[in-house]
């Protein structure tokens, strides 16, 4: 088994090209004995050749195994997705190192992943598994304390009822995973339900009303799910069953409801009517409930010492793994279970593909609390790029010099690129618009730049939540500053015969993961470099090239490499691939860039003369 192991992982190293349909003529030696039912066996070397290799396992292994597997597993979660979209596909185990595994899910479950495509992993995946477990098993269940303190002995339910209307058990989604819901209606946290761990740490849920409570809001805290006329006596909240809507609050689709659990079991209730807007400089606004107690047994912390290191041990076929944990890890992934970190995943699907990748591996980290600190700062890096290099292409969109803004413009990174943004901002477009009036008011970006520079080089640290705020905050700018803005890629531009300067084609919508979420046809008096980026202002049906400054490297149909624009400190022009540490020298896209910096022009906006979706 171990020699088989070896030639397997000696052949998978040697392979460069995962695609599907490549020649293959890679070799390794393996080592069997003639007969395998004798120990004294003598042993022969044979070859094993990545073609038979791949024809093995997309015929033997995919085919008649995952794949099936795969399909019942999305069979099922059809019920439970309930219509919903598949945010991130993760592979991992030992086996997501043979990379035809990837090519094979994109190629065979496009319908059930959508944009979602897979997320590349840097590491053992071997090691990731037997963390990854290893830190859900220590953060559910290996508390500092005996086994059994607070623990809940009944169910949490809640009824709500806006304005005086009749009261009702709705759903409500946890924002996090700290707790299970029962999955019925009106349930926030199931009977037996470990809540030690979670003391004085907000828990929150999503509930739509069938109204929003613009004066008041009934609530009642049960058990059991009783009638109507049993609320008042079987409710733990006795004292107060009403909170009181303040002045005249904007409401949001879904209100949140949040419960802090103090080590005396008590519970302070929170009904939070709109989120904090950082963007806006505008406040949460929310009512608070009066405490009640809940059914649990003892919260008490007692004496118990602390544990700082865990071992993990993931079982494999022929290879197993065994890891050390250090304590900062868990609470690492303790802290992810912050809503804030909800807030970020709501934006997955809403950002451009550019800023998708570095935003997906961000939520995807949970074992190594350095690898997180670096998809955060990639994430920020993205998006500032995306807003400042759209404001850049704006202007050469309208026949304008850039030449001094490039000038100087040292280097891609967060100063500069804020620096790039503010100048722009006041410029007359509708990206400019829109990011004007985004930071308007906005004080919080100079100090959220100081801040994410002082933890890039280590002078100040901050915590996960407050990484995770600052991150929603630019997220939010980037949602608002693109509003009405789609970054496309022209597809199928053909010249209309007969008729001189008309051009037809398809423009494919790249928001959110990979491949395109939408589908335009457009009819123009000007033809589109097929290679290059364009944002399309819908309202005004025209087109801006984004391209030299982004552009995207697509191959064999997997998602795409986005490259962008990164001026070294000597001047020259270099390019850098979004959430990668390769660098490259681009000739015809350094050209390019070259000539703007000169003061020349490239492409001016491109006025559509018919969109329509597809």
């Amino acid at each position: 088994m171990d020699s088989v192991e070896s030639a397997k992982i000696e052949l998978v190293a040697k392979i460069n090209d995962w695609s599907l349909d490549a020649q293959l003529n890679i070799v390794a030696t393996i080592s069997l004995p003639l007969n395998i039912f004798d120990v004294s066996s003598e042993w022969q070397d044979f070859s094993l050749g990545a073609k038979k290799f791949k024809g093995i396992f997309v015929q033997k292994i995919w085919d008649e195994g995952v794949r099936k597997t795969i399909k019942r597993v999305f069979d099922v979660a059809k019920a439970s997705l309930v219509g919903r979209q598949v945010s991130v596909t993760l592979l991992s185990g030992g086996s997501s190192n043979i990379k035809w595994l990837e090519k094979l899910v994109v190629r065979d479950f496009k319908e059930f992943i959508g944009a979602a495509a897979p997320i590349s992993v840097v590491g053992s995946f071997q090691e990731i598994v037997a963390k990854g477990l290893a830190i859900e098993c220590v953060r559910r269940n290996c508390t500092e304390s005996p086994e059994f303190k607070g623990v809940t002995y009944n169910p949490l339910k809640l009824a709500l009822g806006p304005d005086g209307k009749q009261v009702e058990y709705l759903e409500f989604k946890s924002l996090g995973d700290a707790v299970e819901c029962g999955g019925k209606e009106g349930d926030l946290i199931s009977s037996a339900s470990s809540l030690f761990g979670l003391i004085d740490k907000p828990l929150r849920w999503k509930v739509k009303l069938m109204s929003p409570p613009k004066q008041e809001l009934s609530y009642y805290f049960l058990k059991n799910k009783v009638d109507e006329n049993d609320l008042a006596k079987e409710a733990f909240n006795i004292s107060s069953t009403k909170v009181f809507t303040k002045g005249n609050p904007k409401f949001e689709k879904a209100i949140k409801v949040e419960i802090v659990v103090g080590e005396d079991g008590t519970v302070r209730p929170k009904f939070i009517y709109q989120s904090a807007n950082f963007v806006k400089n505008e406040p949460e606004i929310y009512v608070e409930g009066e405490p009640f107690a809940i059914d649990a047994t003892s919260f008490s912390m007692g004496d118990e010492a602390r544990i700082d290191k865990y071992i993990g041990f993931d079982f494999g076929t022929s290879h197993s793994s065994l890891v050390v944990l250090e304590r900062g890890q868990i609470d690492f992934v303790q802290a992810n279970t912050s809503s804030i970190f909800d807030e970020v995943s709501e934006f997955l699907n809403d950002v451009p593909a550019v800023v998708y990748p570095c935003l997906a591996r961000y939520l995807s980290c949970s074992a190594k609390s350095s690898d997180a600190e670096r998809a955060w700062r990639e994430s920020i890096e993205a998006v500032l790029t995306f807003i400042a290099y759209c404001l850049l292409s704006e202007e050469v969109a309208k026949g304008r010099s850039v030449a001094g803004l490039l000038k100087g413009y040292q280097h891609r990174s967060a100063g500069p690129l804020k620096g790039l943004i503010t100048q722009l901002s006041h410029g007359q477009g509708h990206i400019a618009a829109r990011v004007k009036d985004g930071l308007l008011g906005a004080a919080w970006i100079d100090s959220a730049i100081d801040d994410f520079n002082n933890d890039k080089h280590n002078a100040v640290k901050l915590s996960p939540e407050k990484r995770a705020e600052m991150l929603v905050a630019f997220l939010r700018l980037l949602t608002h500053s693109i509003e009405g803005v789609l970054l496309v890629k022209p597809g199928d531009v053909s010249a209309g015969k007969f008729r001189p300067n008309s051009f037809s084609g398809s423009l494919f919508v790249w928001d959110g993961g990979w491949p395109y979420s939408k589908k335009y046809r457009f009819e123009s008096g000007c033809s589109l470099a097929v290679d290059a980026l364009y944002l399309l202002v819908e309202a005004e049906s025209k087109l801006i090239c984004l391209s030299p400054f982004i552009f995207s490297d697509e191959a064999d149909g997997v998602a795409p490499k986005f490259m962008v624009f990164d001026k070294d400190k000597a001047g020259s022009a270099r390019f850098k691939a979004i959430g990668l540490d390769s660098f490259s020298n681009i000739p015809d896209a350094a050209e390019a860039v070259g000539l703007l910096a000169a003061g020349g022009t490239l492409f001016q906006a491109i006025q559509l003369d018919v969109l329509e979706e597809v």
